[in-house]
């Protein structure tokens, strides 16, 4: 449980990061739609491999997935329960 509310705190606050940038450098609601496009898109890929991290989490694949910043939340809050070696769960908390 602490390492989903770990990765659940350090993912939202990576992502609201991401947001309230691009809010920043926005003029409008109509240029924010067209900038958030990626960034759901982006939100989403973790989705997609989710079910696979649940049956076979140390597939490399998910084990790449996990190691790149957007996707570590998710990924590895998936992972974690399945018991992955402790150096890919802690190397995280840096």
């Amino acid at each position: 449980m602490a390492y989903f509310a770990l990765y659940f705190v350090g993912g939202y606050l990576m992502f609201a990061t991401l947001y309230v940038t691009i809010g920043a450098f926005c003029e409008s609601n109509r240029e924010a739609q067209t900038l958030l496009g990626p960034m759901m898109i982006l939100m989403s890929v973790p989705m997609i491999f989710m079910s696979q991290a649940i049956t076979r989490p140390d597939a490399p694949l998910l084990q790449t997935l996990s190691w790149i910043p957007p996707f570590t939340p998710f990924m590895m809050a998936a992972r974690v329960a399945s018991d992955p070696p402790i150096w890919q769960v802690r190397r995280r908390r840096r």
